[in-house]
This record gives structure tokens, sequence and C-alpha cells, in this order.
């Protein structure tokens, strides 16, 4: 895991999303990659490398539903495990939850990046560009034609909204 940006934009990345539980646990990014990182040279002993709740593969944030959980508690959970872990990341980058275009929920706290792009999934090119400036989706279709290495961009209107936020 890994925190970066600033404002508005200070952003949580992690693989799969990291549980309030966990982030409770370990108060700190720091705290929590050396705890992985002592799991892993253990041979891959411990909890936090568990494939149903570690944050290497919980999906419960991206698919609530399959977590046995409404939408609004899984925002809350979100917002929550952010403030645990470093108060000033205003959202989590998630991977590991393929999503057919880069995207974002609880109102943008939660960004979704992974969108298959490796050839076993047969995904579309995709990127996330955190903090640039506001544009429409339409001005992002037209960029997406105009020029064929913008086909990194980002795909969806929420996310044109919420990149407004980060100067």
């Amino acid at each position: 895991a890994a925190v970066r940006g600033g404002g508005a934009c200070r952003t949580l990345f992690v693989h799969a999303g990291v549980r309030l539980s966990v982030a409770e646990r370990f108060g700190s990014v720091e705290r929590l990659n050396e705890a992985v990182r002592a799991q892993i040279a253990a041979r891959g002993d411990g909890d936090l490398l568990d494939p149903r709740e570690g944050p290497l593969w919980w999906r419960g944030y991206a698919r609530p539903r399959q977590a046995f959980r409404r939408e609004e508690q899984a925002c809350t959970e979100v917002q929550a495990a952010l403030g645990a872990l470093d108060p000033s990341a205003r959202r989590m980058a998630v991977g590991h939850n393929i999503v057919p275009w880069v995207s974002s929920r609880c109102g943008g706290t939660l960004a979704l990046l992974d969108v298959g792009m490796s050839s076993a999934y047969g995904g579309l090119p995709a990127a996330w560009r955190r903090g640039d400036r506001p544009r429409s989706p339409a001005a992002l279709s037209a960029e997406i034609t105009r020029d064929p290495r913008d086909a990194l961009a980002p795909r969806l209107p929420e996310i044109a909204r919420d990149r407004s936020r980060c100067p």
C-alpha cells in the first residue's frame, strides 16, 4: 500500500482493499506494509495474505453485495479505513477488481482501476489520471478519438467529475 498526492487528491493505493478491522489493527500504511512483508517472508503464512479477507485479495468494497453488505455500509467502511490508516487520504484506489472501465464508487472515495488489460482478460488499455485538469466527458471522447495515444484516458463521465476535485 502507498499514499500519494495531496489535498483532495491524496490517495491510498492498495492491491484489492483494506478492511476497517485491518486498518484499525495496524494504524498506518507503514505498519501494514511491514506486517505484509513479514508474512510473505514467513512463506506466505498469515491473515494479511488470506484470499478472502486480506488487503491483497479482498473485493468487498468493489462488490459489496458479494460481501453481504449494502453499498452504504461499504462506503462508510472505506471512509473509516482511510481515516484509520492515513487521516489525510481522501480516497482509496484499488486493483484486483476487474471492471469494464476505470470507475469510482462511494462518491469518488473508491477508485476501481483494474480493467483487465491483460490479454488473458481481453480488456482494453486504460489509465487513471490523478489530478488532471477537469474536462467534460465529451472532451475526453473527442481527445481519445483524435489521438490514439490517449486511448489510455478514463472512459466514464463520473471520472471526469471526480477529477474536477483535484487541482
